[in-house]
């Protein structure tokens, strides 16, 4: 069984960081799907580091400030920001400038409500006051229900749709794929 070289993924989200953030689950879940592999291991060895920063901004500031990049790309590790393509702080196209070989840039198509959509046009047993909730309401534990039941479901039906649905997503999920395998 070969080892995983670690990443850190570092993402937009109003609510700012937490424990069980559901977008880093579902990533990591469709990237053991992806691999075929144990999503606990994939977690613990490859894509432990995975941190929600409270907007735009925030995570600008994270990925300019040269010795904080530093610390988060310790040993190597490369790091995938990952940014609201509705409202990014910059223009894309400056924005994209700022990756290198070891700061990957990636926007997400629109926003986490298209991941949310997409989510709940995949799994029709989530139910609606829910959906209604994380989408209307903008409730963060609610979008992290949604989530996290999509990452956690035994089967990968539901993800690899939402992969068809948000390419963004799924060229995200690819790059780690690369990345972990280094």
């Amino acid at each position: 069984m070969s080892s995983y070289k670690p990443v850190t993924l570092l993402y937009e989200d109003q609510g700012g960081i937490r424990k069980e953030f559901g977008l880093h689950n579902l990533v990591i879940a469709m990237v053991n799907d992806l691999l075929g592999n144990d999503f606990s291991r994939l977690k613990r060895e490859a894509l432990k580091d995975g941190r929600p920063l409270k907007g735009n901004a925030k995570l600008l500031q994270e990925i300019k400030d040269p010795r904080q990049l530093d610390r988060l790309m310790g040993h190597g590790r490369p790091v995938i920001a990952v940014f609201d393509a509705d409202k990014p702080p910059l223009p894309s196209d400056e924005l994209k400038k700022l990756g290198t070989e070891r700061l990957h840039i990636c926007l997400l198509e629109s926003n986490m409500e298209t991941v949310i959509q997409a989510s709940a046009d995949c799994e029709p047993t989530l139910a609606q006051d829910l959906i209604t909730s994380a989408l209307r309401h903008k409730d963060l534990n609610s979008r992290d229900r949604i989530l996290n039941r999509l990452a956690f479901a035994p089967h990968s039906q539901a993800r690899d749709c939402v992969r068809g649905k948000v390419p963004s997503l799924s060229s995200l999920c690819e790059l780690v794929v690369r990345l972990v395998r280094g």
